[in-house]
């Protein structure tokens, strides 16, 4: 354990998976939480590429930054300190897996994946975010988007606040949600991985999530985390995902979610039920 560390946190992680109205699956989301709960490991990945193509995309890069972010995260401190090198070089190698795959199957030319990988130890979160798999936190009752979205919709929404576009039409362009940036086996054109840790703060809670969570707006996440605020991880997970699925819409994308409790654990980590 990091010697530096003064306030303990008891993580309590779960997670979310459900096909939505698709036909078959092309998210996949992983975590890892040593037994004294004081750090974390959360990776979401969202494929493309068809059916078959974006599953594999996203099993390659889901289980590549996995193992090489999951070994003993609390180990030493020079993990913490080359940490964001740690997950650059994972993306790295999840996107050499996903050309080695192509190369070698022809068939899955063009499948592809979003990265949103994070590391929590005790009260400091990284990250690193390729795409547009949203990373939000939820304090004090507010929802905010920690991560960049490597999409189109940023930059519709901004030419609907300037007035060039009205925000209907900036809500259903049909280019809102092609991606910018995301892992096909060549160089990446955005990468989101600050130099800095992010501090969390007591009851903090982080929601890892593919881009179908986004079928609730903001204020539709923030007021079912309302609700179940002072609940386990697994019941916020459920919760959120129940409220996606009770929109029942006919275009309900794949859906994945992490969720992340930060509770200050006073004296000594202890399992939540």
């Amino acid at each position: 354990m990091l010697s530096f560390f003064r306030t303990k946190r008891n993580l309590d992680i779960s997670s979310e998976i459900n096909r939505g109205a698709r036909d078959y699956q092309e998210d996949a989301v992983e975590y890892y939480i040593p037994d004294d709960r004081q750090s974390a490991v959360m990776v979401l990945a969202d494929g493309l590429g068809g059916h078959a193509a974006g599953h594999v995309a996203s099993s390659i890069v889901s289980d590549q930054v996995m193992q090489a972010l999951k070994p003993d995260p609390t180990g030493t401190t020079d993990f913490q300190k080359n940490l964001r090198k740690k997950l650059k070089m994972a993306a790295d190698v999840a996107n050499d897996h996903v050309r080695l795959h192509m190369m070698e199957n022809p068939e899955t030319e063009g499948m592809g994946s979003t990265l949103l990988a994070t590391v929590i130890i005790s009260n400091y979160l990284y990250w690193i975010s390729i795409g547009d798999s949203p990373l939000y936190l939820f304090r004090k009752g507010a929802l905010t988007q920690l991560n960049q979205d490597h999409s189109m919709a940023p930059k519709l929404d901004a030419l609907a606040k300037n007035g060039s576009l009205t925000v209907e039409a900036a809500l259903n362009h049909p280019m809102r949600n092609s991606l910018l940036s995301v892992i096909v086996g060549d160089s990446f054109k955005h990468v989101d991985c600050p130099r800095k840790a992010f501090k969390l703060a007591k009851e903090d809670l982080l929601i890892a999530a593919s881009d179908g969570l986004q079928f609730l707006s903001d204020r539709e996440i923030e007021e079912t985390l309302m609700q179940v605020n002072d609940e386990s991880s697994k019941e916020i997970a459920s919760a959120l995902m129940e409220a996606v699925l009770h929109k029942k819409s006919p275009h309900q994308d794949n859906i994945a979610i992490c969720v992340l409790r930060a509770d200050e654990c006073v004296n000594g980590p202890s399992l939540r039920h």
